[in-house]
């Protein structure tokens, strides 16, 4: 028995001297075994189970597992053979074809080691859950490995071509989608230069999804192209106690830093989409105008054939200023005076037509299809519409951007619950025809309905709706919920709420991956249904 400590003993000094970074790249919240414990380490058909028993040698306590042919430097998990590369790799080949069992002391290295592939390498589940939990990003993927020139050529190609058809069959619709594009960038931006500002280490800046495209390296930053553009990601070390980092960057993670600058960081993203919309508000307020109530009814197409507008010879154009003695200021207005009157009744109607005004005397006829119905009511015969687009002061623009913001804001989050309801799911997608105001939606449907405001009302219809956008994202990203950025912040939140002055508390978001699942699932349901009813039920 002695031997046997005694061999254990030089084992974890001869591990310790070796790796001096990975003793101490463990989470702070999980302590360390003692070096005179033993393991044993179970080798079935090319997979490595590494059990910590306890001192009393009795309760085995799993660790991790791993596969043993996914990684090719698998020896490190065995100390006694770490040192060893051509022992380990027959080993290796050896236990491809039969199972065994080994003895091995339970000492830093081969704890941090398990741990690491247990949560980064072995399982693909585990990998996606941390990027998703982590804030996206792969830390395995470098810039260098390089892409071939093909992939690179293809997809560049791929994406040029697509946004060549979108300027074909519509270019207001090509102008909306890089609006997107640009909004999505100007997110992450606020992402990195937030983080850059407050000291944290910034590893990857990338466009896109998926299989990488274009890559290159400046500093200490990776910045690239992927292949799918439906998003981007910057990716900040140490987001959560899953995330392993060298000991020298641990002052420059996220989960070290205060919390006014995580939650500075982690919020950049909708705040920037806020500053955006603004801009843009502010903007078509400025030149071209808001679109509202101007005070006025103006006759929109010519009136109707045989009737009391017609009769008198109201025209398209005209200005309604009065109707039977009441000032008419909004087509509704207008609307409610005449459902007041009574088929046969001769009132006074004011209208104004090249700045002069002009007192008409119509009498007015039944609404057609109420003749000899107890439904019947009168009929004037024109459609009046109140609202266009009022030219605004700068200053006045700006206010009105900031108010319109925060009604956009309020009329986001009712449509969140709206579009989430299982129910209205359920209804639009085993209905004829989905409502449009309770309907899931993607960037094609998205992209749709930015071509037809631009084909009817140009540059500023675009830049409104764009804006609107802006404020919906920022608003969705901020649910409490992991992989959004207001998940993050709950958990900011949940930290400092649970924090003391003399002990900082660190959350294990391992325990929420179930609940991010959920949460990608239910997007990928919403994306589904929601790509399904923009190409069989087009909004336009």
């Amino acid at each position: 028995m002695a031997r046997t400590l005694r061999r254990a003993v030089w084992f974890d000094r001869l591990a310790r001297a070796a790796t001096p970074r990975l003793r101490d790249a463990r989470p702070r919240d999980v302590p360390l075994p003692r070096p005179r414990l033993h393991s044993r380490s179970h080798w079935r058909l090319g997979t490595c189970v590494v059990e910590r028993r306890q001192r009393n040698c009795r309760r085995r306590v799993s660790v991790g597992t791993h596969l043993l042919v996914a990684d090719r430097r698998s020896e490190r998990c065995h100390p006694a053979t770490s040192r060893r590369p051509a022992i380990a790799q027959r080993r290796r080949r050896t236990l491809r074809r039969r199972d065994g069992a080994t003895n091995c002391t339970q000492h830093r290295r081969n704890f941090c080691t398990v741990r690491r592939y247990r949560y980064r390498v072995t399982n693909f589940y585990s990998r996606v859950r941390d990027e998703l939990v982590g804030g996206g990003g792969d830390p395995t993927v470098t810039s260098g490995n390089k892409i071939p020139l093909s992939t690179s050529v293809v997809g560049i190609g791929v994406i040029v071509a697509l946004l060549v058809w979108l300027g074909a069959n519509n270019i207001w619709t090509l102008v909306f989608v890089l609006g997107l594009i640009v909004s999505v960038f100007l997110h992450e931006i606020g992402h990195f230069t937030t983080a850059r500002l407050t000291g944290m280490k910034v590893t990857q800046f990338y466009m896109g999804f998926g299989p990488r495209l274009l890559a290159w390296k400046r500093g200490e930053v990776e910045y690239g192209l992927r292949a799918f553009p439906i998003g981007a990601f910057v990716r900040i070390i140490g987001m959560n106690n899953l995330d392993d980092t060298d000991p020298q960057d641990e002052p420059r993670t996220y989960r070290s830093k205060s919390f006014p600058r995580r939650l500075l960081v982690i919020t950049a993203g909708s705040l920037m989409h806020a500053i955006i919309a603004l801009l843009l508000f502010a903007g078509v307020f400025a030149t071209a105008g808001r679109y509202g109530e101007t005070g006025s009814v103006r006759v929109m197409d010519a009136p109707y054939e045989g009737s009391s507008a017609a009769a008198v010879g109201v025209q398209e154009g005209d200005i309604i200023r009065s109707f039977a003695g009441v000032e008419v200021a909004t087509s509704r207005e207008f609307v409610e005076l005449v459902g007041k009157q009574q088929p046969g009744d001769t009132v006074d109607v004011v209208v104004e037509r090249d700045g002069q005004l002009l007192t008409l005397s119509p009498t007015l006829t039944v609404f057609p299809g109420t003749e000899d119905t107890p439904e019947a009511r009168a009929f004037f015969g024109v459609a009046g519409w109140s609202r266009d687009y009022v030219q605004l002061s700068a200053g006045s623009a700006a206010v009105e951007a900031a108010k319109e913001v925060v009604l956009t804001a309020r009329d986001s989050v009712r449509g969140v619950f709206v579009v989430l309801n299982p129910v209205n799911i359920a209804e639009n997608l085993t209905s004829e025809r989905a409502d449009p105001l309770t309907r899931p939606s993607t960037v094609v449907g998205a992209s749709q309905v930015g071509g037809e405001i631009g084909r009817e009302e140009g540059w500023k219809g675009v830049l409104t709706l764009l804006a609107a956008v802006n404020v919906f994202v920022g608003v969705f990203n901020m649910l409490p919920l992991l992989p959004f950025d207001g998940g993050h912040a709950a958990v900011a939140v949940y930290e400092r709420l649970r924090s003391t002055r003399t002990r900082r508390y660190q959350a294990d978001v391992s325990k929420l991956a179930p609940v991010t699942t959920a949460v990608v699932a239910l997007l990928v349901m919403l994306l589904v249904a929601g790509l399904y009813l923009d190409i069989t039920q087009p909004l336009f």
